[in-house]
């Protein structure tokens, strides 16, 4: 008995050192309850009650039970404005090392509204707002079980938690891989492949299938809500890809005109040099037009001179408005050629050489959506 006695005696005193050492992991958390600025009570006891439920699935905090509200500590201490030294006397009353609080208000004064949400969390060690959040709430959810996510999600993000949402791929074919971030994630069933748990923020998705070109994305994932994906993945020919001669036939036409708009600048020049036109052009004064002056038959010495003036003035004027059609041309077939050449490469294209993509997420109080178009 004795020995049993020494037994019991040295547990106890073991549990009287450990117990100490695990509360002091836990730490004290207070929930004010939030103020409604116009005076939406209801509304602000549901939220109050869903954001202490949230808080209590916290690991490591130890969620006070006390039914205290922000506003009765405010008057309490006389302060008009929860600043950080009337929150760390507070904080220092209830015992806490930290206290979360907030208020809402009304967005607009007729029956369309939503409340903004604004919540803080005061670190009573630090002595001052750790983190805060903002959000609107739609007046259509007042009900403490229609706010029970959104407090999840915020009692996450004062905490510091991961956040986590999912994702739908719908594919065709049916069985193909889909990777996320570079590693494997698994195969769709039925053309259908849902990831769970994936952290909040931007991830990169690609998608293979034997025999079919792949598909690259990115899609946002938000927190407690569903982003989703679709994708048709193109088949590969087995000759593989033809070569693309629209694009080949419009480029070899852009080179052509290229050629004639050189060899009309070049002609152009050439002119510029005939003898009987220089002597003509010598002889006429400068302050006019020699083109001008053998057109008008004016001969200024050898007639020989102004009728041969007179051509290369008329083929010169000529060979300038080829120029620029050739030139335009050429600019021309050069766009639409590297428009068809684009449109035509790249594995992730679709049969016509472009691709459209939706990426949407979608959760109880909203959702977001965009689309890219690539090619």
């Amino acid at each position: 008995m004795l020995k049993h006695g020494i037994f019991l005696a040295l547990m106890a005193a073991s549990f009287g050192v450990v117990a100490p050492a695990v509360a002091a992991a836990q730490t004290n958390v207070t929930i004010l309850g939030i103020r409604s600025v116009e005076g939406d009570d209801e509304f602000a006891r549901n939220l109050t009650g869903a954001l202490r439920h949230a808080a209590s699935q916290v690991p490591d905090w130890q969620v006070s039970d006390a039914e205290i509200s922000l506003s009765q500590m405010s008057l309490a201490h006389g302060c008009d404005e929860p600043d950080a030294a009337c929150m760390a006397e507070i904080a220092g009353d209830l015992e806490a090392q930290r206290v979360i609080y907030g208020t809402v208000r009304r967005t607009s004064v007729g029956d369309q509204y939503d409340f903004a949400l604004t919540l803080y969390l005061f670190d009573a060690d630090a002595g001052q707002i750790a983190r805060s959040v903002t959000d609107n709430i739609s007046h259509l959810h007042q009900d403490i079980d229609d706010l029970r996510d959104n407090a999840r999600r915020y009692i996450a993000r004062l905490a510091g938690l991961a956040m986590h949402g999912s994702l739908r791929v719908d594919v065709e074919p049916e069985d193909a891989m889909v990777r996320i971030d570079g590693e494997d994630a698994g195969q769709a069933d039925g053309g259908v492949f849902t990831a769970t748990e994936l952290t909040e923020g931007r991830h990169s998705i690609e998608i293979t299938a034997d025999g079919h070109q792949s598909f690259r994305a990115s899609v946002t994932v938000v927190a407690d809500r569903e982003a989703a994906v679709e994708a048709h993945l193109e088949e590969v020919g087995g000759g593989g890809p033809g070569l693309p001669w629209p694009a080949i036939g419009t480029l070899s036409g852009a080179g052509l005109f290229a050629i004639l708009t050189i060899w009309s600048m070049a002609k152009i020049s050439s002119l510029g040099s005939d003898r009987r036109y220089n002597d003509f052009r010598d002889n006429v004064p400068m302050s006019l037009n020699a083109c001008t002056e053998a057109r008008n038959g004016n001969a200024y010495g050898d007639d020989l001179n102004l009728a041969r003036a007179a051509s290369v003035c008329n083929q010169a004027d000529t060979l300038e408005i080829l120029q620029y059609v050739f030139l335009g041309l050429t600019v021309a077939s050069a766009g639409v050629g590297t428009w068809l050449l684009l449109r035509d490469s790249g594995s992730e294209s679709d049969s016509q050489g472009m691709a459209l993509r939706f990426d949407s997420s979608f959760g109880r109080h909203g959702g977001n959506f965009s689309a890219t178009l690539r090619f």
